[in-house]
């Protein structure tokens, strides 16, 4: 039995190209699948973020709105 790629014949190569083929569609559904959010919760009771008022500092202390 030779274990080198080199001296296997066409039918051999296929079957390598195949289960690759095979395994990395299965592992990209996977990761789909996984990123995918399953429950949206509550949209219809999302609350605004409150506006806040940012402040420039200067050297000579005087707060300038901005």
């Amino acid at each position: 039995m030779d274990h080198s790629s080199y001296g296997a014949d066409r039918l051999t190569h296929l079957r390598i190209i195949v289960a690759a083929l095979v395994g990395g569609i299965a592992l990209l559904a996977l990761g789909i699948s996984a990123s995918l959010p399953l429950d949206y919760g509550d949209v219809g009771t999302a609350r605004a973020l409150k506006d806040i008022k940012l402040m420039k500092f200067s050297t000579s202390g005087v707060n300038f709105p901005r």
